[in-house]
């Protein structure tokens, strides 16, 4: 889909998730997802063999600051669950993620920080009606933790819940993710 067509698609699905859910919750997604939808890269959609494993858990990152953080519990559901047919605006996902990680890790007290995905779009559509935009398939919501405090000194740890967009369950981190953990 060429950037043009995509930006057309987009303001008619935004208008009509505006319409759908109001300015409010639009507001309250751009919070924690802070990034404009309009400004991700693209991608094909993709035909993805199932894939199978259990999750690591005990995943460990050292962070540019010197912290390092730990995942200790992950929740993964499908981003277009309960449709249909066709996708759900990459909003409305966003919503359901934050939706699900206040459900998922309800002693949580901050708002969870999500990660930029890579949308993908149909590429067999000439017609702005007719194409879509969508988030990959798998969202994840996860907390990690860090022995050290990350903004009160005063603390003795520090906890993010983090969401992200991937292509399989289980724990398949891309390097783009990587970087924004």
């Amino acid at each position: 889909m060429s950037k043009p067509i995509f930006e057309r698609a987009f303001v008619i699905t935004q208008r009509k998730y505006v319409n759908m859910f109001g300015n409010a919750n639009l507001e309250s997604i751009n919070q924690v997802f802070n990034f404009r939808v309009e400004d991700l890269p693209l991608r094909p959609r993709q035909e993805l063999p199932p894939q199978y494993g259990e999750p690591t858990f005990g995943l460990t990152f050292d962070l540019a600051s010197g912290h390092t953080i730990s995942m200790t519990k992950m929740v993964q559901f499908s981003s277009q669950d309960g449709m249909l047919e066709g996708v759900k605006h990459p909003l409305s996902s966003f919503g359901d993620a934050i939706d699900q990680a206040k459900v998922a890790f309800p002693s949580f007290e901050g708002a969870p920080t999500g990660l930029a995905p890579v949308l993908e779009c149909s590429l067999d559509s000439a017609s702005e009606d007719e194409s879509w935009i969508a988030v990959p398939p798998i969202c994840t919501v996860a907390i990690f933790e860090s022995m050290a405090p990350a903004k009160d000194p005063e603390a003795d740890t520090s906890t993010a819940v983090l969401i992200w967009f991937q292509d399989g369950f289980g724990l398949a981190l891309d390097n783009r993710t990587k970087q924004q953990i």
